[in-house]
């Protein structure tokens, strides 16, 4: 068995490629019958990783964009696609425990020992779509779905308006609105470090990356059917 990842990074620094690649290695050590066919797409182009696909697209940074052409590169008979930021490290079993979640929901996060909202999780499965608030059910630093789902919807689930911030809640809309449904998965385990490369990049494109994409997602919101 196969699952694939798709994977964004921005390795300006030695120690943000350094994070990239602990996060790589995190998820092959992660299982013992399960292969990782990993795409990282990465925005600058002479950085690359081992034990992985590194695609350069070469232009300015979007991450429903990048995300895209992760998914135009999985292979035809994936099954299985793990959305995953590069600032995570993956526990034994995350990758098998999602699978089986995803015989009952359309999509998965694991739990992170790391926020307070999954520390004391009582169900094996917790439904819902809240990103920080309430368990925090809906992870943007981590999803699995089936490779089919996000091939068909690609366009829908990450459109390219909405460049980096707030591409979570839209596809919190989205899942919603479809009546998908989605769970958080209790002993499925990933540690999440947060925002490590948003905290190297200039203000200006911080603001422009974070708050500056509220406006994008509202027009979208409110044309959303």
């Amino acid at each position: 068995m196969t699952v694939d990842v798709i994977m964004l990074a921005r390795g300006a620094t030695g120690h943000l490629r350094s994070m990239t690649q602990q996060a790589i290695n995190s998820i092959h050590a992660s299982e013992r019958d399960i292969q990782f066919n990993i795409i990282v797409v990465e925005t600058i182009n002479e950085v690359t990783y081992k034990h992985c696909t590194v695609i350069h697209p070469d232009e300015k940074f979007n991450y429903n964009k990048f995300t895209k052409i992760g998914i135009n590169n999985l292979p035809e008979d994936s099954e299985y696609v793990f959305f995953v930021n590069n600032d995570i490290h993956v526990h034994k079993d995350c990758a098998k425990r999602l699978m089986d979640a995803l015989l009952i929901y359309e999509t998965v996060s694991p739990a992170n020992p790391m926020i307070g909202q999954h520390k004391n999780l009582r169900q094996e499965y917790t439904e819902g779509f809240n990103i920080w608030h309430g368990n925090a059910e809906f992870c943007g630093w981590a999803i699995m779905m089936k490779s089919d789902l996000a091939k068909e919807n690609k366009e829908r689930f990450f459109p390219d308006e909405i460049e980096a911030w707030y591409s979570d809640n839209w596809l919190t809309d989205v899942l919603r609105n479809d009546g998908y449904k989605h769970a958080l998965v209790k002993f499925a385990k990933l540690d999440h470090f947060e925002s490590k490369t948003l905290k190297t990049i200039s203000k200006e494109e911080h603001d422009y990356y974070t708050t500056g994409q509220k406006e994008n997602y509202d027009k979208l919101l409110g044309g959303l059917e």
